[in-house]
């Protein structure tokens, strides 16, 4: 076995769908390595041709794609306006955040962004190296939307800055964001899990399957 990862069994649990007719199974793929280090791909799939057109299956839920469309059109429309609202502001402003995020000190720097990860004594150390300032600012913009546009909006209120562009932006963007909200409380209340028929273990490997 050594370092790669090898089968050794795949957990099935099978449920009862929503039409009661046919059923979903929720596959377990787990793999092993000599270290026992582990992994687990899961793979959902609906064994029922009245359901299957209609739903998606998600863990050991399946829902309505409907709504599953209607939530993925909504959070994309949130991602593609932070990044016009990012992609803006940076454009602008970058000097102005720059020069004052480097300019306070470092507690109310790491205070302001609401960073988590690195502790402050690892963010301190970074910010020392060669570059480090600026690659904070470019690394800790990065990744989540949501932190990003809190950041860059606490960044110019400190700085004074203001734009009617951005703020129609930042506006449109709360209507959007409620929008995504909804989408997500529609599916919770729209998840459903059927009754557990059976759940067994195999160890056939499922590249041949």
């Amino acid at each position: 076995m050594g370092n790669r990862m090898e089968h050794y069994e795949t957990e099935v649990s099978e449920y009862d769908c929503a039409c009661g007719a046919g059923n979903y199974t929720i596959s377990k793929y787990k793999y092993r390595d000599d270290y026992s280090s582990e992994e687990i791909k899961t793979v959902s799939l609906i064994n029922c041709s009245t359901c299957k057109d209609d739903y998606l299956a998600a863990d050991q839920y399946i829902v309505p794609k409907q709504l599953d469309q209607i939530l993925s059109e909504a959070t994309a429309e949130v991602n593609n306006l932070c990044q016009v609202i990012k992609e803006y502001s940076l454009a602008h402003y970058k000097k102005d955040m720059i020069h004052y995020v480097t300019s306070i000190p470092v507690t109310r720097w790491y205070a302001l962004w609401q960073i988590i990860s690195p502790s402050i004594q690892t963010f301190r150390k970074d910010l020392k190296m060669l570059n480090g300032q600026a690659n904070a600012f470019e690394y800790h913009l990065m990744g989540n939307h949501e932190n990003t546009i809190k950041r860059i909006i606490a960044t110019l209120e400190k700085c004074g800055i203001e734009d009617s562009k951005l703020s129609q932006w930042i506006s449109d963007l709360g209507v959007l964001t409620h929008k995504e909200t909804q989408a997500k409380n529609e599916i919770n209340k729209a998840l459903f899990k059927g009754k557990l028929n059976k759940k067994y273990v195999t160890y056939e490997d499922p590249y041949w399957i």
